[in-house]
């Protein structure tokens, strides 16, 4: 053990360290409004559960409060709030925010808790923030979590008796600011990334629509059906373990396997006949949609992967040469007018299921090939570029979460 250090409930930490239940630093706590509410614009944005990210809010899917219900001014969010996410799944309960001001006005709902703290001990609300977002304390909070995977709570009682790190308020104020540089940066990311996919939806519906149309593009476009332009095909029942019976291995692609942002996640490695690897095989422009359960309509290009093939709860869609191309049919599945169709023609019940009517209404504008290839160049350009700035947001994400495990266990010291 390092001179001037100590061994302590939380880890060997700085001998001029605190550490303190979290329910002796706390100041008050308050849950905030129970409000009806939508996504429909009102003047009151809630900031509910799925707002709250690892430290920072999220405003992808923003949701309002009912005109008819006016919240109460005490459910205003101010600056330097902390939140804390009472109830959500085991995985994401437990979730601590700041408010840093992110809209002009906003309320939080009865999911969530703001927590202020005593600041003859804590420097800060920044600090804090940073501070209950580290892995330990991540560790901690999911322990004391009640329920069950799917719907889990922390009780205040249970929190305030969580044991953390507190270095004097000096040291506070130095490690909020070494940390904010590095927030300030992941911050500057997630908000280019927002602009840029915003960006891509707006010239998205210009092209899919033919509302703008590319220089040296004339010809008329045609209305078409899915099954005017492409083959379907079902994928295979029964991948199993190699055998004289299946002997080509592939790697089958599953509904889960297809994340929402249309990114193929993941595979299972299986055995096939060849006949039935020949049937399911995902070739080069292939589209892959899933067809059945609670993530129905995901879709994913097949980029030119060997040894892909579709499960059966996925359908190919083979585009016919001289016809349609995959990666602009791609684009257009996921459209708003492509989402559109995929709610009009889906058979809701317990496990929602897509019609096949879905496949055979014409509701696609399709301009010629070669203004199809045009228009897929640009938009795959656009999702290149998020892509790489989703890479840097991630090692963003790495740098400012290793500093903060480093400086507040007290391994590196700043004052």
């Amino acid at each position: 053990m390092k001179a001037a250090y100590k061994p302590t409930k939380v880890g060997v930490l700085p001998d001029d360290w605190d550490t303190p239940l979290l329910g002796e630093i706390i100041a008050s706590t308050q849950l905030g409004g129970n409000y009806r509410n939508s996504e429909r614009e009102s003047n009151w944005p809630l900031i509910k559960m799925g707002n709250l990210g690892r430290g920072s809010i999220k405003l992808d899917k923003l949701e309002f409060i009912d005109p008819s219900q006016p919240p109460a001014t005490r459910d205003r969010l101010q600056t330097d709030d902390i939140l804390f996410n009472t109830r959500n799944t085991l995985e994401l309960v437990g979730k601590v925010s700041l408010w840093r001001d992110e809209l002009p006005e906003a309320y939080f709902n009865s999911n969530i808790m703001r927590l202020t703290f005593d600041r003859t001990r804590v420097a800060s609300s920044p600090f804090m923030s940073y501070l209950l977002n580290t892995r330990q304390s991540v560790h901690s909070l999911r322990g004391i979590a009640a329920g069950t995977t799917s719907v889990a709570a922390i009780y205040e009682r249970d929190l305030a008796r969580i044991v953390v790190p507190l270095p004097p308020k000096a040291e506070q104020v130095a490690i909020a600011e070494a940390l904010s540089g590095t927030q300030a940066l992941v911050s500057s990311l997630e908000r280019l990334i927002a602009k840029k996919r915003l960006l891509k939806q707006g010239v998205a519906h210009q092209l899919l629509t033919g509302k703008t149309r590319l220089p040296g593009f004339t010809r008329e476009w045609t209305l078409v059906s899915i099954d005017d332009v492409a083959d379907r095909a079902a994928g295979v029942w029964g991948a199993g373990e190699p055998s004289p019976r299946n002997p080509r291995p592939a790697d089958i692609i599953r509904a889960g396997d297809i994340s929402q942002d249309s990114r193929l996640a993941g595979s299972a490695r299986r055995y096939l006949t060849r006949q039935e690897f020949a049937k399911a095989e995902c070739r080069l422009d292939d589209v892959v949609i899933t067809t059945s359960g609670n993530g129905l309509g995901k879709v994913w290009w097949c980029d030119g992967r060997e040894d892909l093939a579709a499960s059966n709860f996925v359908r190919l869609l083979h585009p016919r040469p001289g016809r349609s191309q995959g990666r602009y049919l791609a684009y257009v599945l996921r459209s708003e007018e492509g989402l559109r169709q995929l709610q009009e023609h889906t058979a809701t019940s317990a496990y929602p299921n897509l019609r096949p009517t879905f496949f055979g209404a014409r509701w696609i504008s399709l301009p010629p090939p070669d203004e199809q290839n045009a228009i897929a160049v640009i938009l795959s350009n656009i999702d290149a570029e998020i892509a790489t700035l989703q890479a840097k947001l991630v090692k963003s994400h790495q740098i400012r979460q290793g500093m903060a495990q480093q400086l507040l266990t007290g391994r590196i010291r700043l004052v």
